[in-house]
């Protein structure tokens, strides 16, 4: 079976890859500096024990296996929308989605946490430039993707 795939399907693929690739790396990073942050609380009695370390937890580590996750959905989704799977529309599109609410969740739980220590004026330069980069990209994934050539494309795979 011949497949039509145009070079906009091929680079919007190698791209959802590579942002899904970093995203988990992010994320893992994340969670291993989160997973660390909070035994050196729990050590030097900076938070009590059962109940600020459940909370920590909760608003600390659980946003960034969001991110985790959004990233491996991102590799999903690449990967399906390169060899032309019918379900690599739908993933995509959860992908971008994810991405942005992976993007803003720890944000908000570092700010909770914090009882507003943590303010939006100490959001690093980095941290901005992958928000906006994976704003643009979800837009462009809602746009491009809800194509009738792509939707063809795709259902024509199976």
């Amino acid at each position: 079976m011949e497949q039509h795939r145009t070079r906009a399907m091929t680079s919007i693929a190698a791209l959802t890859t590579v942002l899904g690739s970093l995203i988990l790396l992010d994320g893992l990073q994340r969670v291993m500096h989160t997973v660390l942050a909070v035994i050196d609380l729990l050590r030097y009695g900076a938070i009590d024990y059962p109940a600020g370390a459940f909370r920590a937890v909760g608003l600390l580590i659980l946003p960034n296996c969001l991110m985790l996750g959004t990233g491996i959905v991102g590799l999903i989704a690449g990967i399906g929308i390169f060899i032309l799977r019918p379900w690599a529309r739908s993933v995509s599109l959860v992908f971008g989605a994810l991405s942005v609410v992976s993007l803003i969740l720890p944000y908000v739980g570092v700010f909770i946490f914090n009882y507003g220590g943590y303010g939006p004026f100490n959001v690093g330069t980095l941290d901005l430039l992958c928000f906006v980069i994976s704003v643009g990209y979800s837009i462009a994934i809602f746009v491009i993707v809800d194509k009738r050539a792509w939707t063809i494309a795709l259902a024509a795979a199976k």
